[in-house]
């Protein structure tokens, strides 16, 4: 359960940087 909630809380903030990147890159 211990290895679930930290494969969640990486998960949780690699998506937080891969949209925030996302956002700042210029629209196609």
């Amino acid at each position: 359960i211990a290895d679930n909630w930290r494969a969640m809380k990486e998960l949780e903030a690699a998506a937080r940087i891969y949209w925030n990147s996302k956002d700042r890159l210029p629209p196609r």
